[in-house]
């Protein structure tokens, strides 16, 4: 599958976008409280609570604060990385200018930076 360049930037925004919502639900949920659960679900975006509600609802995860940080950490995390790194260094047509752009440190640099994160809110 050929993506512009513009089409790429596209989904590493939109992964980004989700991964920094998800990470926002995880840190309210290591923070805890009495309402931690329900402001977590406010936080995720309408996928990834649609993707939440199916998995409780086929009882592959009780639906609590426990439940949802496990699925953040083990189903969405995990899903939004590789979904980002797919639209890096698969998505896009394998041009010169698309190979050098992305052979750059930067997107590199990236990468790690968004793999150190997943790590850490683990």
């Amino acid at each position: 599958m050929d993506m512009t360049p513009e089409q790429v930037s596209q989904r590493q925004r939109d992964a980004r976008h989700d991964l920094e919502a998800t990470q926002k639900a995880a840190a309210i949920l290591r923070k805890g409280g009495s309402n931690a659960y329900e402001k977590a679900l406010r936080a995720l975006l309408p996928d990834s609570l649609e993707w939440w509600q199916e998995y409780v609802g086929e009882k592959e995860y009780p639906a609590t604060a426990e439940g949802l940080a496990d699925f953040i950490c083990k189903i969405i995390q995990n899903f939004l990385f590789h979904v980002f790194l797919l639209a890096t260094y698969i998505g896009a047509s394998p041009s010169s200018r698309w190979l050098r752009s992305h052979l750059s440190p930067s997107p590199i640099a990236l990468l790690i930076n968004l793999q150190n994160r997943i790590v850490k809110s683990r």
